[in-house]
């Protein structure tokens, strides 16, 4: 389709649109739309605002601003401005980006069966049933909403950053907000440029949190306590947890890893020492794969390898198949598995071992 046909055909579309908002009160026996009406939003929208009808100056001045009428725009704009403001005093920020709650409203019910919706029978104030529900604008909508819903960019964006400056945020609202300032930069908005300081400031932040969840890593590891309740294991799970968190913050700004993949290979080292302990060398393994050092990890699987053979030979199953995990080796492990199971079984069923269901009296017996 060529250039002019496409606007000739956008013209028409345009043309049709507008024509259907305007016969939208002739619908169901209503001839027209009384002079005056879209102005008159506007007027009731900030007089509703004067009132300290927040909702209903909403309604009004977006039905104003829907129907182009001149000045709505500009109300909109600074009733969000206004309200915006009254939420930076009360410290409400940034949070949930609705503006509404939603309820059943008969008023709203009726209109909607009376398919197909009457405009000129539209309960009051426009705008206001969402079918059958009736939207209410919530008792506490952070700043950051209505400056973004409502063009206000700036303030958003500066509501957003002071909002993360505070204490120490999480990495789902630090995640959030790169994308949010991500996507200013990348698609700003028509006539707007995003402040370069924004960007630097959260790439500071974003680190400062990286540096401090780094900073208790080596505490974590020094702490020998297992957390059981808690769910945080051992001293090795709770510092490649810390690494991991780490290395997600890092990421953000493509930081350096050096330091954390230094760390990982120290630990890693130090356990692959202990070759008796199974443990040991499977916790070895996840700070060489958390360093995504497949050499290494192909040299401690070549040793456990060998080490479940040697345990396998001397009729230690339990060890052999831990090895044998160690080594990739599934199919291996799995028939030690067995054995160790069906060994545990035999000395249980004989009153030997820790699982022996015969009492000391009756052990005293086979002595």
């Amino acid at each position: 389709m060529g250039g002019n046909n496409v606007k000739k055909l956008i013209t028409v579309m345009a043309v049709l649109l507008t024509g259907f908002a305007e016969r939208a009160f002739a619908d169901g026996g209503c001839p027209s739309v009384p002079a005056g009406t879209y102005e008159g939003w506007l007027k009731k929208a900030k007089a509703a605002e004067t009132a300290g009808k927040m909702g209903d100056a909403l309604f009004y001045g977006r039905a104003a601003e829907n129907m182009v009428v001149p000045g709505a725009r500009e109300f909109l704009s600074n009733f969000a401005g206004r309200m915006g403001k009254q939420s930076e005093t009360a410290g409400n920020l940034y949070g949930e980006r609705e503006l509404f709650d939603y309820r059943q409203d008969g008023a709203c019910v009726q209109w909607t069966r009376a398919k197909g919706l009457d405009a000129c029978k539209e309960p009051e104030p426009p705008g206001s049933c969402m079918d059958e529900e009736r939207k209410t604008l919530r008792a506490r909508i952070p700043a950051f909403t209505w400056y973004e819903e409502f063009g206000r960019f700036a303030d958003a964006d500066r509501v957003f950053l002071t909002h993360l400056s505070k204490g120490a945020p999480s990495l789902d609202l630090f995640e959030a907000a790169f994308n949010h300032f991500q996507g200013r930069k990348d698609n700003p908005p028509e006539g707007y440029k995003l402040d370069p300081h924004y960007l630097q400031d959260l790439r500071k932040i974003g680190k400062a949190q990286g540096d401090a969840a780094f900073a208790k890593e080596e505490k974590e590891y020094s702490r020998k306590e297992v957390d059981l309740m808690g769910g945080g294991g051992g001293p090795e799970d709770r510092s490649l947890a810390v690494l991991n968190l780490t290395r997600k913050w890092y990421a953000f700004f493509s930081e350096s890893e050096s330091k954390l993949i230094e760390r990982a290979l120290k630990r890693g080292d130090d356990l692959a020492k202990d070759e008796a302990s199974p443990t040991s060398l499977q916790q070895a393994l996840s700070y060489y794969e958390f360093a995504k050092r497949t050499d290494k990890q192909k040299d401690l699987r070549a040793r456990a390898r060998k080490l479940a053979e040697a345990a396998e030979a001397k009729g230690d199953t339990i060890n052999s198949t831990q090895y044998y995990v160690i080594a990739g080796d599934s199919e291996k492990a799995d028939k030690a598995g067995r054995k160790a199971g069906e060994k545990i079984k035999k000395n249980f069923e004989k009153g030997e071992g820790p699982l022996s269901n015969k009492s000391e009296a009756e052990k005293k017996k086979f002595k």
